[in-house]
Order: C-alpha cells, then sequence, then structure tokens
C-alpha cells in the first residue's frame, strides 16, 4: 500500500535551504556576510537560513533562489516532490 508523504513542513524548508547554502557557500570566507550582502538581508538572518534554524521569508528567498543555484535547485526539488505527493493523495 502507498503511504502519501507528508506536507513539507516549515522545519523541513528551512533544513533543506540550510543544507543547500552550505553546500555551496560553506568553503567561502566571509560567506555570512557575503551573500547577505548580495540578497540584501540581515547577517544574523542568513546566518540563521545556513544553519537550518529558519527558512528566509518569500521576498528573500526570492532574492536567494536568484543568487544561489543550489537553493533554486532544492526549491524546485521540493516543488516536484510535493506534487508527487498531491498525485498520489486520492483525497485530491
Amino acid at each position: 500500500m502507498l503511504t502519501v508523504p507528508a506536507p513539507v513542513s516549515a522545519e523541513t524548508l528551512a533544513e533543506r535551504i540550510g543544507a543547500a547554502l552550505r553546500g555551496a557557500w560553506a568553503d567561502q570566507r566571509h560567506a555570512t556576510k557575503r551573500l547577505s550582502r548580495r540578497v540584501n538581508a540581515d547577517p544574523r538572518a542568513v546566518e540563521n537560513w545556513m544553519s537550518g534554524r529558519c527558512a528566509p521569508r518569500a521576498a528573500e528567498l526570492v532574492r536567494l533562489m536568484a543568487e544561489c543555484d543550489a537553493v533554486r535547485a532544492e526549491i524546485e526539488t521540493l516543488i516536484q516532490e510535493a506534487r508527487a505527493a498531491r498525485a498520489m493523495d486520492p483525497h485530491v
């Protein structure tokens, strides 16, 4: 029997964006400061995103996706997973 995957939670979103950011920026010096300047965000917020504690707000996410291909790819993966889950749900 197939089970329908759970929808993406805020915690899952934060963790996956954080993992994508760490993969793309971890080896760069002053990554938090540099990324915060590129996406016009508070360095503390970027630190929280990179650690996976918080997910960016919508406008910040758009700027982040424009700046970081790894985040854009992760969001596209989440979208595909959500579509697949919806296709498996017999109540839709």
